[in-house]
């Protein structure tokens, strides 16, 4: 195989012809062709480019319909080197063969369709006289060659005529041998437009041709770890390279050997691109029972890997035992294999449930342990649909091979079925249009709408609804009071940079997991970040952190604390003032101000501000990034409180408490499935009234609002629902 890299050089005139200007005549995907010689021994140059390592054939066809060709002096080198790759490139050495033609030692002869040409070509020493009539025949000699390295092949013609299209002309060829194993006994293949006649090895010794003898013989392996139907194999490839006396040497490619590493039921299921979702997920329903809830999926791919992770059209997912480290948590690994059976590591998980759906389908849900769940359909391509499945929670190795063995072996595609565990795709049964009332809530006002749906019944007994163009307000009512902050509390906001946090410092940029950290800040001014005027970082798992800020005997405070904790199962107690439970609460008399940022799973955070000067702010500012994670902030005392706490994520938990007798103002914004909000104002002081602004964003499992406001109170309580809409409850009193 090759790629032409340059035209012809030359000394004097020389041509250079496409195959399309005679392709009747001379075969095509050749490198060149003599089109415009005149008269003189000139020398022509061209090269190419090997696509595989191996043995390759160079070879040369000749007609001159009206006179000869006189061809000599031919050679081959590897670009960067002088040394020539054919043996008796000169034609010094030729003789009579088995079949009484008079040929070049170690070249082969070859002619156009397997027909002798009249006044076809032969050998006298040192030179190829050819004066073929009507057709092409030729000579070729094979060399092997290098995948990627490139190749310069030059030689001398004459002719007794000048080049005349297509009666006169020459042709050079290259390329992968169609048959034999070594330089000597290579035939190059039928679409080449050439039958051989006598190969090299006919030809060696003749004429008193040098012997030629094998001087070196090497044998190296490559080895892969590739997947073949249900096994995780490594295949063994032995390459054996012989030097021979002429300075020949061929290469052959050996029969490849193959080691199972694994076998299991479950390699053998192919999930192709279809078959494998992102969801939105029960997250309680599927990590604690054994019927795990997918609200929606999203075909294509995984986030195992923290990152999207697309596939293919010809790759698919399967996985294979994980023999790491964590493989008594994580069993499974899940892996992206290649067409042709290599893959890659997604990452070490395990089935929380795997199971049957109502219509037989089967089910697993794998997820990691950051949490980053995928949904795998056994026997059927998903096309964004949900699903609700029942079977084992945390099965074992043993469980997923026996209910792989009804799941499809072979990928499907968006609606395709397959396996033997599965029914048919379900199809639609009927579409109904009907109008449902929706209200949102902000502050005292309540808003109605109409809204126009689509309702989808499937075949499988499964509904759909979808939203058939947009809401009309039908009417609002109106009731409580505004739940805008007041000016004073966004003074205090913008004021939240304080003077006077210079005194205690820390800095902390802390990665590991299992870590325990203890700070205690004592008097004035105690601030808590990264350097550079960034937030203190923490990067790891199952760490415990407990900060404290304040002066229990002079209570002045003025603390701040600027923190980024990222990883799961972190525990983290953030106390200014103190309490909970580094107790000593006279009552600090500065600002405390709070940034805490988690991004992870099944963190625990914690956060106390207490205070007795109404003219000293306390604020926080807390942002949840994750599933699972359980929230609590208490702020008291006679400052303003004002809060601010963004959570994004599955099934979090945020309970806060704001006490005291100043205006308290709380904002609280979810977004993702199962969130709940707990909020507890209580102002028993004449400085303003409390205000609380609630957004929940549930695009699953419902989302729930527990609000509680004593004394002067106003608030507003936003709730989008993509299903079911969750409980708002709210409690007003004096």
């Amino acid at each position: 195989m090759f790629k032409i890299l340059a035209t012809i050089l030359i000394a004097s005139l020389v041509g250079f012809c496409t195959p399309k200007a005679h392709a009747q005549n001379l075969p095509s995907g050749y490198l060149g062709g003599v089109l415009n010689y005149s008269s003189g021994n000139i020398q022509y140059n061209y090269s190419f480019t090997a696509n595989t390592t191996g043995a390759d054939y160079i070879g040369f066809a000749f007609r001159q319909d009206p006179g000869y060709w006189t061809f000599t002096n031919a050679a081959v080198t590897k670009s960067g080197s002088s040394t020539n790759l054919l043996a008796n490139g000169n034609l010094q050495y030729g003789g009579s063969t088995s079949v009484g033609i008079q040929a070049p030692a170690d070249w082969g002869v070859w002619y156009q369709n397997g027909t002798v040409p009249s006044a076809a070509g032969y050998w006298s020493p040192y030179q190829w006289y050819d004066g073929a009539v009507g057709s092409y025949d030729g000579i070729y000699q094979s060399i092997s060659v290098t995948a990627g390295s490139t190749y310069n092949i030059s030689f001398y013609l004459s002719g007794t005529n000048a080049s005349s299209n297509p009666s006169i002309e020459v042709g050079t060829y290259a390329g992968a041998c169609a048959a034999g194993t070594t330089i000597f006994t290579c035939t190059p293949g039928a679409s080449a437009g050439f039958t051989t006649m006598v190969t090299p090895q006919a030809t060696q010794g003749v004429g008193g041709a040098p012997a030629v003898t094998v001087t070196g013989t090497t044998t190296t392996t490559a080895t892969s770890t590739v997947i073949i139907g249900n096994q995780q194999v490594t295949v063994t490839t032995p390459t054996t390279t012989t030097t021979y006396s002429d300075g020949a040497v061929s290469t052959v490619v050996g029969t490849a050997t193959q080691t199972t590493l694994s076998s299991s039921a479950f390699t053998g299921v192919h999930f192709g691109a279809s078959q494998v979702a992102d969801t939105q997920w029960n997250v309680s329903a599927c990590t604690q029972t054994a019927t795990c809830q997918v609200y929606s999926t999203s075909p294509g791919g995984t986030y195992e890997t923290g990152s999207w992770t697309a596939i293919g059209s010809t790759q698919y997912v399967t996985f294979i035992p994980n023999t790491g480290s964590d493989s008594a948590t994580n069993p499974w690994t899940m892996i992206l294999v290649n067409a042709d059976g290599s893959f890659r590591a997604l990452g070490t998980g395990r089935i929380l449930v795997e199971g049957t759906a109502s219509n037989g389908n089967l089910y697993l849900f794998f997820t990691n342990s950051n949490y980053n769940g995928t949904l795998l359909s056994g026997n059927l391509g998903l096309t964004g649909q949900g699903a609700t499945f029942t079977g084992v929670e945390n099965p074992t190795a043993a469980q997923t091979n026996t209910l792989s063995g009804g799941m499809s072996s072979t990928p499907l595609t968006a609606g395709q079925t397959g396996g033997t565990g599965g029914s048919s795709a379900p199809t639609v049964v009927s579409t109904a249009n009907s109008v449902i009332t929706t209200s949102s809530t902000s502050g005292s006002t309540t808003s109605y709408y109409s809204q126009p749906i689509t309702t989808t019944t499937w075949s499988d007994g499964s509904t759909t609804t979808a939203n058939n163009g947009s809401a009309t307000l039908i009417n609002t009512s109106t009731s409580g009071g505004s739940s805008t902050i007041t000016t004073a509390q966004q003074n205090q906001v913008n004021a939240v940079t304080m003077p006077g946090l210079t005194n205690n410092v820390i800095y902390i940029n802390q990665t590991g997991n299992g870590d325990a950290i203890n700070i205690t800040q004592v008097g004035a001014g105690n601030r808590l970040d990264g350097a550079t005027a960034t937030a203190a970082i923490i990067t790891g798992g199952s760490n415990h952190i407990t900060v404290r800020q304040g002066d229990p005997t002079a209570h002045t405070g003025n603390n701040l604390i600027d923190l980024y904790s990222a990883g799961g199962s972190n525990t983290l107690n953030l106390n200014q003032g103190t309490s909970s439970t580094g107790t000593a609460t006279g009552l600090d008399q500065g600002g405390h101000y709070q940034y805490d940022y988690v991004n992870g799973t099944g963190n625990n955070l914690t956060v106390v501000q207490e205070n007795t000067v109404a003219n000293a702010g306390q604020f926080a500012s807390v942002t949840i990034n994750g599933n699972l994670n359980t929230v609590g902030i208490t702020q008291t005392g006679t400052a303003r409180n004002q809060l601010f706490a963004s959570v994004t994520g599955n099934s979090n938990t945020v309970t806060t408490s704001q006490t005291g007798t100043s205006a308290s103002y709380i904002s609280v914004s979810a977004t993702g499935n199962s969130n709940s909000a707990t909020v507890t104002q209580s102002n028993t002081g004449a400085s303003g009234a409390n205000s609380a602004s609630i957004s929940l964003v549930n695009s699953g499992a419902p989302a729930s609002v527990n609000l509680t406001q004593t004394g002067g109170q106003s608030y507003s309580v936003t709730q989008t629902c993509y299903t079911t809409c969750g409980t708002i409850t709210v409690r007003q009193g004096n």
